[in-house]
């Protein structure tokens, strides 16, 4: 797994996209490929159109995070990496 964090390969998702998640997807989908999982679609919709009625994120953050993508689907999320475990010394 840490292969695929340092080559950035790695897929990601985050669950939920509220004050935490949002930030969270942005950052990594600066560098990774990352998938935003909302079951809300009327928020999945406008993060679409780059506006976060959170304030948590700008539309310029929301563009440049150009590797990130949204969704309602559970089944997109079937092809991520598990992180759990990762940090167990």
């Amino acid at each position: 797994m840490l292969t695929k964090i340092q080559d950035g390969s790695i897929k990601l998702a985050v669950i939920g996209l509220g004050y935490v998640g949002l930030p969270l997807a942005v950052e990594f989908g600066k560098k990774y490929d990352t998938i935003g999982f909302d079951r809300k679609v009327s928020r999945l919709e406008s993060l679409r159109r780059g506006i976060d009625a959170t304030l948590e994120t700008s539309a310029g953050q929301l563009r440049a995070a150009g590797k990130l993508r949204y969704t309602d689907d559970i089944a997109e999320l079937r092809d991520r990496d598990r992180l759990s475990g990762i940090f167990r010394k």
